[in-house]
């Protein structure tokens, strides 16, 4: 059961989405501040377990994504329906995570690795949540540029991963961090 316990912590975060979609509707701000904050620590206590326990797996690599990608996607695009947040910004943070979780199953395909998170992509999610909440709340003084921050760490985010998918084009043979394997041959 300890093997699996970090997947199941990531799955009951991407179950929290819904629910905090329907706080934000139903105007719970408390509420959804709430099940946000169970989703920020589910997000530490999965990783934190699954290093402790030596219990990563590929299942457990895929989940956590998805799970942050898929609670983010939620809260904005209740934010765009309900509070005004821009649509421009709703696109850039579902397209960018809908070509990651994409660009990342191509590269496990291609090289038989499921790519871990960076550390690029970890602040951007941080910095997300940061502008998301400040829609949420109304916190007018960081909400117009906190859109412009969020959008610069969603390409400079999107930059990297894009950069590691290039290098799994070039090569097929990677250890689980992205980093190219010795004696691995460029592809043709």
């Amino acid at each position: 059961m300890k093997r699996h316990l970090p997947n199941l912590i990531s799955v009951a975060r991407l179950l929290l989405a819904a629910p905090v979609f329907f706080a934000i509707r139903a105007g719970e701000n408390e509420t959804a501040l709430l099940l946000l904050a169970a989703c920020l620590a589910t997000d530490g206590a999965d990783g934190f377990l699954a290093r402790k326990w030596n219990a990563i797996s590929d299942l457990g690599r895929m989940l956590d994504p998805l799970a942050d990608k898929t609670v983010a996607g939620m809260v904005a695009l209740s934010l765009f329906l309900w509070r005004e947040l821009p649509l421009w910004f709703l696109l850039a943070v579902v397209i960018r995570d809908a070509l990651i979780l994409l660009g990342g199953e191509w590269m496990r395909r291609r090289s038989g690795t499921v790519p871990s998170a960076n550390m690029i992509g970890k602040i951007t999610i941080n910095v997300i949540v940061a502008v998301l909440l400040s829609w949420l709340f109304d916190v007018n003084r960081f909400k117009q540029v906190g859109l412009y921050v969020g959008a610069f760490f969603l390409v400079a985010s999107f930059i990297a991963y894009a950069r590691g998918w290039r290098d799994v084009w070039k090569v097929k043979s990677l250890d689980r961090n992205g980093v190219v394997l010795p004696n691995s041959k460029p592809q043709r």
